[in-house]
């Protein structure tokens, strides 16, 4: 009798932790909901919050009360107004919205917003691009393909970005693979149109080069991070990269395809992602993971994704008083980092 007294606390015990688990990890999903719902009914008069970028991801916001950190939009949201005689669609892409407004509607114009599937070959090496992807949501990525199939990514795109960078190059075709990682929308020009828009409007060429530069120093940072830095540094990078494209804490992925884009053993990344958990870094459910402590994560991550991010910074950097009011959805993603936090965060890189 005393055996089975003593088993049945122990299931206990063991069911009670699992809960008090999963309301941990649904207080941090509310909270991230209820902070939202109140910056967006609340918003600034200082004028327009444009959405994040790399540059602006770090370091997340920390609540005082409770300690417990977790990527949240913060109190200076403040959604864009659609224009009364505008008839622009809503967009969240920021490469779109910082071009001046005529130059914004030639490209609208000759655009179609489409859907992003999981797995969507958007580029295929050595074929002529025919399309570039201006991302709204989700996540692509770029990719070096390896003669046996093997896959290594150098690049992410969100809603900060495009894809089809060699039609501003005027090269056309690429070696590399344009995948996306998560699904979403995008406005999808064509290659000729997209050159024509280049023609007419030295803005854009002036934009898009310098989003080329950015997205150079992200995949040389990327290729460093590869040949110098432990894997455990590594997969923490990603992820707050991830994060910070998706302009949100949670990462629909597996462990699998993470360790095939860092070119890992799946058991590898598994291991690492364990250690985040047990140390409430992250929660894990089934194809997703939800950060939830950023400033843990980043203090063992390498310095790599604090570069990337300062110069998305230098890219946008200017641009915030140029932009057109573009209208934005009341999903546009909140920037995560003030100017006066994005100036620290850079002073310790």
């Amino acid at each position: 009798m005393l055996e089975e007294c003593l088993s049945e606390t122990a299931r206990l015990m063991a069911l009670a932790a699992d809960c008090r688990a999963t309301v941990e990890r649904t207080r941090a999903i509310l909270d991230h909901s209820w902070s939202f719902l109140q910056d967006v009914e609340q918003p600034l008069d200082g004028g327009p919050i444009f959405s994040a970028n790399l540059a602006e991801a770090l370091p997340f916001w920390r609540e005082p009360s409770s300690g417990r950190s977790s990527i949240i939009a913060p109190a200076a949201i403040a959604p864009l107004a659609p224009s009364p005689n505008s008839a622009r669609p809503f967009i969240a892409n920021r490469l779109l919205r910082s071009l001046p407004p005529e130059c914004c509607d030639l490209i609208l114009s000759k655009a179609k917003r489409v859907k992003l599937k999981k797995g969507q070959v958007l580029e295929q090496p050595r074929v002529p691009v025919a399309f570039a992807y201006f991302v709204e949501s989700g996540i692509v990525s770029l990719q070096a393909v390896g003669k046996g199939g093997g896959l290594l990514a150098f690049g992410l795109v969100g809603s900060d970005g495009m894809t089809g960078l060699p039609i501003v190059l005027r090269s056309m075709t690429t070696p590399l693979k344009v995948q996306t990682l998560i699904s979403g929308e995008a406005w999808r020009i064509s290659a000729a149109d997209l050159q024509s828009c280049l023609d007419r409007s030295s803005a854009l060429l002036d934009l898009l080069l310098s989003y080329v530069q950015a997205m150079l120093v992200q995949s040389a940072y990327v290729g460093l991070c590869g040949a110098r830095h432990t894997a455990r540094q590594r997969i923490r990078s990603w992820l707050l990269l991830a994060a910070a494209a998706l302009g949100q804490d949670q990462i629909a992925t597996t462990h699998q395809f993470v360790a095939r884009l860092l070119g890992l053993r799946r058991a590898t990344v598994s291991d690492c992602l364990a250690e985040l958990q047990r140390s409430k870094a992250i929660a894990q459910r089934r194809g997703c993971v939800v950060i939830l402590d950023a400033e843990q994560i980043a203090e063992e991550a390498c310095e790599c994704h604090r570069i990337v991010a300062a110069e998305f910074r230098h890219l946008w950097s200017g641009r915030l008083s140029r932009s057109p009011a573009v209208p934005a959805s009341s999903g546009d993603r909140a920037s995560f980092l003030s100017n006066e936090e994005a100036t620290r965060s850079a002073a310790h890189s």
